[in-house]
């Protein structure tokens, strides 16, 4: 009997060691995106409080919030992916159960990798370009290439999780017993 709890229905058995070194990594990747939104909210404010006070601006402030912004949007995107915490239409996988459903759940990651293969393609050439050409920000002059890379790393992490749930699905496909939910005692 499967336990009433759907997220712990929807989790993959994953395997220990790599989830373990892939969390702890994913953890940082999140805190590092929390540090940015609370300076970009700060920046936000110290640009308001100079721009009413003295009528000044902070030079370069647009730049500032293009750098943040890549490691805002996406250096959470694999500890989302993790928690299931991204916009994910669930009526046909919550439909499902058992087998049906971990075939069904290996074929949405084999899509999602595939996805994220052409993006860190494509995001590495993209930051192989701008190294290359020293591309920067138009009025402070930061260079662009270590968002570009975040950008980058960020969805090769996503492309691990995803990896790792293919597998974790793939072992509860192949032995339903292994990464089945627990009965919980209330």
């Amino acid at each position: 009997m499967e336990s009433d709890s759907a997220a712990i229905d929807t989790l993959p058995a994953e395997v220990p060691v790599v989830d373990r070194v892939l969390r702890t990594v994913e953890n940082m990747f999140a805190g590092a995106a929390a540090v940015f939104i609370f300076a970009l909210m700060l920046l936000g404010v110290v640009q308001i409080v100079v721009r009413v006070v003295w009528n000044l601006q902070i030079p370069g402030y647009i730049d500032y919030v293009e750098l943040m912004m890549s490691v805002i949007a996406f250096a959470a995107i694999a500890y989302a992916e993790r928690l299931q915490a991204h916009i994910r239409m669930d009526f046909l996988p919550g439909a499902l159960s058992g087998r049906t459903r971990a075939a069904f759940e290996m074929f949405l990651c084999a899509i999602a990798l595939v996805a994220a293969s052409v993006l860190v393609y494509a995001t590495w050439f993209s930051f192989q370009r701008t190294w290359q050409l020293g591309d920067s920000t138009m009025d402070i002059r930061a260079p662009l290439w270590p968002s570009k890379l975040l950008l980058c790393v960020s969805l090769a992490l996503l492309w691990l999780r995803v990896l790792l749930s293919m597998v974790g699905y793939g072992r509860r496909l192949a032995a339903p017993s292994i990464g089945a939910p627990s009965t919980r005692q209330s």
